[in-house]
């Protein structure tokens, strides 16, 4: 499985210069394959970036373990992941720094109807020597007709370092869109 999200965005207000709002290049891979109707090794590699400085600075994330299919259903799915990680962090003027670390990640998805369906997932990588990084991406998707769609999106971003506090290394961003959508076949 491939997953990819770009995001960029600027917006002004009266009387004010342009800021950025969005800036993202986030792209996970995943090849797994079933032992059993629950179990399956995985390898992952994870690419987390902006479009702003390009690539500048870029989390890269490679790892491998075994998931767990815990519920699987017409109306849910609960996936948990848990493995060996290596985490680089480059940037320039800095030399690449590698962590060695676990994973965990958990995925959820809930489909409370034909319309409105709500995923989550939240990522861990816990260094041996360093610190946490976590990631909760969580969205609710709805159809509010044929062609309108909205969404809620909220994420939460910690890479916790150490001597520095929570309100240094948290960030948090809530965005609501709305669409239009339609299939071509």
């Amino acid at each position: 499985m491939n997953a990819l999200k770009l995001e960029y965005g600027k917006s002004s207000l009266e009387n004010s210069t342009e800021q950025k709002n969005a800036d993202l290049i986030y792209f996970d891979s995943i090849c797994s394959f079933k032992m059993s109707n629950c179990i399956y090794p995985y390898l992952a590699f994870t690419v987390d970036s902006q479009f702003t400085e390009f690539f500048d600075p870029s989390l890269l994330s490679e790892s491998a373990g075994i998931g767990w299919q815990l519920i699987e259903n017409a109306n849910q799915n609960l996936k948990v992941r848990l493995g060996a990680a290596l985490r680089q962090t480059l940037a320039s003027g800095m030399d690449a720094e590698t962590d060695k670390g676990a994973e965990s990640i958990i995925n959820y998805d809930l489909k409370f109807s034909d319309r409105v369906k709500l995923v989550s997932e939240l990522k861990m990588i816990t260094a041996f020597e360093a610190s946490t990084a976590t990631r909760w991406d969580n969205s609710l998707f709805c159809r509010l007709g044929n062609y309108l769609t909205s969404q809620i999106e909220y994420r939460m971003v910690n890479n916790s370092i150490p001597g520095k506090s929570l309100d240094d290394t948290l960030e948090t961003r809530l965005v609501f869109t709305l669409g239009f959508s339609y299939n071509l076949f």
